[in-house]
Formats: C-alpha cells, sequence, structure tokens
C-alpha cells in the first residue's frame, strides 16, 4: 500500500511539473536556464516591466532592459504575459511613502505602494504600451 501511494504522488507531482498552461512558464530574464522556451507563452517575474526600472526619474525613460527582454521574446517566437510594476521610487517619494522589504532583492524598487498620482502612471503605462503594442499608433494618455 505504502508503495502504492509513493507511486502514486511521484506520478501526480512528474505530471503537474510537465504540464502545459496557458498562463505560460515563469521565466528570469536573468538566468540563461529560466527564459522560456521557443514558441510558447512566457511570464518574465518580476520582469522587465518596472515603472522604477524604466522611469527612474519623472520625465526620464529608460528602455534598454525592456528593449533586451521584448527583442528576446520575439527572437524566440515566444508570447509574453507581463506584469507591469507600478512602483517608482521617485514617485512615491512624493507623497511620502514608507519603504519596504521586496521579495525580489535589493534590485526591485524600495516602495510597494499604489502610486501617489495616477496621472503619472497612467502616462508611463501609455508610453510603455505605445513602445510594445505593435499597432504602430500613438496613444496620449487623456488626463482628467
Amino acid at each position: 500500500m505504502k508503495k502504492l501511494l509513493l507511486i502514486l504522488v511521484f506520478s501526480i507531482l512528474s505530471f503537474s511539473t510537465n504540464a502545459e498552461t496557458r498562463f505560460g512558464d515563469m521565466t528570469e530574464m536573468r538566468d540563461e536556464r529560466m527564459r522560456g522556451k521557443d514558441g510558447k507563452w512566457v511570464r518574465p517575474h518580476p520582469g522587465p516591466f518596472i515603472w522604477n526600472g524604466i522611469e527612474k526619474e519623472q520625465g526620464v525613460f529608460s528602455w534598454e532592459e525592456t528593449d533586451k527582454y521584448v527583442t528576446y521574446a520575439q527572437k524566440h517566437n515566444q508570447k509574453t504575459l507581463a506584469t507591469i510594476w507600478p512602483h517608482a521610487n521617485w514617485e512615491q517619494k512624493s507623497c511620502k511613502r514608507r519603504k519596504a522589504s521586496s521579495p525580489f532583492g535589493r534590485k526591485f524598487t524600495k516602495y510597494l505602494s499604489k502610486p501617489c498620482s495616477m496621472d503619472n502612471y497612467k502616462i508611463f503605462l501609455t508610453k510603455l504600451v505605445d513602445r510594445y503594442d505593435g499597432d504602430g499608433k500613438k496613444r496620449y494618455a487623456r488626463i482628467n
């Protein structure tokens, strides 16, 4: 009985680790072994879509890391399910948010609260989507 249970548990575990998922493979862009398979959905986590990494100071955008990731995904025919992180140190300091410990290490933003200004966040999101949506059309955030 114990042997049968052990075989059953092993079978379930091996099936679940090899199962295809419609939500993509969790990937890590800094680790070559975890960049995802060609022609599959990938979920880079935490990934390069972090507001703080793209707009380190207000109005100054740096797309190098994000471009590298997107170029890699395109070359490998991957479809990306991105997590967009709504944290920028400069923006969080503007309303005196408390620092927090990130589960992703020191390179991640020091603040993990919701944006202080949804207007600033909309500007960032619009630029991010315009850069990578592939339709060639520019949209401008309508700020109310």
